[in-house]
C-alpha cells in the first residue's frame, strides 16, 4: 500500500472521529454556534465539527479510490490547511469568518497535519517491489 493512500485513511478516519467527538459536550464539543474546547485544546462549534467531519470522508473516499486520488487528497486537505493555520496566526481573531472559531492549539495542529499532507502528497511514491521489499 502507498504512503499517501494510507495517509488518506489515517487522516481520514482521525478527522472524522474528531468531528463526532466534537458533538459530544461532555468532552467539551459543541453542538451550537457557540464555542467551545474540545479535550479542554482546541476551540470548535457545529460548524467545525461538520467540516472534519467532511474532511475525514473525504479523506476515507479517496484511500477507497486509490493512491491518485489519496495524493490529491493530500495536497488540497493540505494546502487548505497551510492557509488556515497561516491566516489563523496572522490574524489570529479566534473566529474564521465569522462562523469557524480557531486559534491557540487549533492553528498548530492545522500546520502540523498541512506539513504532513503536502510532504506526502508531494513526495514520488515508492515503487510497489520497493514497498513490498522485493528486489527483484
Amino acid at each position: 500500500m502507498s504512503i499517501s493512500k494510507t495517509t488518506a485513511g489515517l487522516f481520514g478516519a482521525v478527522y472524522l472521529l474528531v468531528g463526532i467527538v466534537g458533538f459530544i459536550p461532555v468532552l467539551g464539543g459543541a453542538d451550537g454556534i457557540t464555542a467551545h474546547n474540545l479535550l479542554g485544546l482546541f476551540p470548535v462549534n457545529a460548524v467545525h465539527n461538520v467540516v472534519h467531519m467532511a474532511v475525514g470522508l473525504l479523506g476515507l473516499l479517496a484511500y477507497s479510490r486509490g493512491t491518485s486520488a489519496s495524493r490529491l487528497f493530500a495536497r488540497g486537505i493540505g494546502a487548505v490547511y497551510l492557509v488556515l493555520a497561516v491566516v489563523g496566526a496572522i490574524f489570529n481573531t479566534g473566529n474564521f469568518l465569522g462562523i469557524v472559531p480557531i486559534g491557540g492549539l487549533d492553528i498548530a495542529l492545522h500546520a502540523a497535519s498541512a506539513l504532513v499532507l503536502l510532504a506526502v502528497g508531494f513526495a514520488p511514491e515508492a515503487p510497489a517491489s520497493r514497498i513490498a521489499g522485493n528486489t527483484a
